[in-house]
Formats: structure tokens, sequence, C-alpha cells
């Protein structure tokens, strides 16, 4: 394998072990809310940000390794670099085999994100609600016309904790 091309899937597996570690914490913050542990929830959240910034990192070395070698005038995909690549080398089958698992996991790793993030938000949503009732006064209080308003009932939520 050419040294450009060992580089290049040196960068790409290393984004790929970074992708599974980003996989892991989201499966750990899934459980942390299963759990109600806020406190498991806040340190997965803190340990993601690193992922994400070694992430964004390799990245920027893969980017910055493309243009030195020069392969971005010619490349902007892995599939024209297989193009290139006779169909029977060590190399096709090195990138072809990272092609597919970097398409497998990033698209998993989004998929989940945008479950858990629309998690939390229902989540959100349903404490909000539930708070949101605590602060309503038990008294009934008059409007502008001097009629008592009526009183809003409690939310469910908070209904089968209490």
């Amino acid at each position: 394998m050419s040294i450009a091309l060992d580089r290049l899937a040196t960068i790409l597996e290393q984004e790929l072990a970074v992708a599974e570690e980003l996989e892991q914490n989201l499966t750990a913050q899934k459980q942390a809310i299963v759990e109600w542990n806020v406190e498991a929830l806040l340190g997965q959240i803190a340990a993601r940000e690193s992922w994400l910034r070694l992430l964004s990192e390799l990245e920027k070395r893969r980017s910055e390794f493309l243009s030195q070698s020069g392969m971005t005038q010619t490349l902007t995909t892995l599939r024209q670099l297989l193009a290139g690549l006779p169909a029977d080398s060590a190399e096709f089958n090195r990138v072809s085999g990272l092609q597919q698992r970097c398409r497998a996991v990033f698209a998993r790793l989004q998929a989940d994100q945008q479950n858990l993030h629309r998690v939390m938000s229902h989540i959100s949503a349903h404490v909000q609600d539930a708070l949101g009732t605590l602060s309503q006064p038990e008294l009934s209080l008059y409007g502008e016309s001097g009629v008592a308003g009526s009183k809003q009932a409690a939310s469910a939520l908070l209904q089968s904790r209490v």
C-alpha cells in the first residue's frame, strides 16, 4: 500500500474508533436517562465533548494531510479513491472496508444522536409542564372582570409521581 493511502487509512481508522466511543457514550447517556441518574448523564455529556473535540482534530488532520499530499485536487470522496484502485488490490480492500464501516457507524451515530435529542426534549417538556403546575397558586385569583378564575388541572406526570 502506498504511504499516502496507508496514512489516510490510519486516520480514518482512528476516526472510526472515536465514533465507536461516541456510540458507547450515547448508550451510557440513554442508560443514565432510564435510571434518572442526572450525575451520570452530566458526566457522559462532558465526556462526549472531549470525544467530539478529538474527532474534530482527526478530521482536521485528515483534511490537512489530503491538502499536503495533493489528493484533494483529484479526490473528494472515498468512492473516487476506490475507482482509481485495482479492484483486487489490498489497498482497495482496506479502503472499501473503511468506507463501509464509516458509512454504517456514522449513520448509526447520527440516528442515535437524533433519537436521544428527541427523548431529552420530551423529558424536558414533561418536567417543565410538571414544574409549571407547582408554581400556580392554590387559591383562585380574580381576573380583570372580577370573576374567580378556574384552577388548572395538575400535570398527569406530576400526579403519577405524587
